[in-house]
């Protein structure tokens, strides 16, 4: 692992080896992938898992796995984009909507439970 690559939270806090709750392989026809890591933050108390990119050999922290980890953040704020997207479009979730759409679950029937599977099943 290169010195300068280090895991953090969402909160910005340094995950050190005694945070680690479990670790293991992502393995693809006996190749590891990935390394999973589960944690607990020391600052915020946060338990959260990560997948770092791994070679063939499992070793974590080449500075180009890294990047490519970060690949993923770009393709979630893209994600997170298109939601703005369509709240802005949709508008704001009205009080008189949630309680609309509660007392419509509440008033849910069995039937309309079976009818909603079939629609599901392929």
């Amino acid at each position: 692992m290169s010195p300068d690559y280090s895991i953090r939270c969402r909160c910005g806090a340094r995950i050190l080896p005694g945070h680690v709750l479990q670790k293991g392989f992502v393995t693809i026809r006996h190749v590891p992938v990935f390394v999973y890591l589960q944690y607990r933050c020391g600052l915020c108390r946060a338990r959260n898992a990560i997948l770092l990119p791994c070679d063939e050999t499992g070793a974590i922290g080449s500075y180009q796995g890294v990047q490519e980890a970060g690949a993923h953040t770009v393709h979630k704020a893209e994600a997170e984009n298109e939601r703005a997207q369509l709240a802005a479009r949709y508008g704001r979730i009205r009080p008189e909507e949630v309680h609309a759409f509660t007392w419509a679950l509440a008033r849910l029937t069995s039937e309309d439970f079976a009818q909603l599977r079939r629609s599901l099943t392929p």
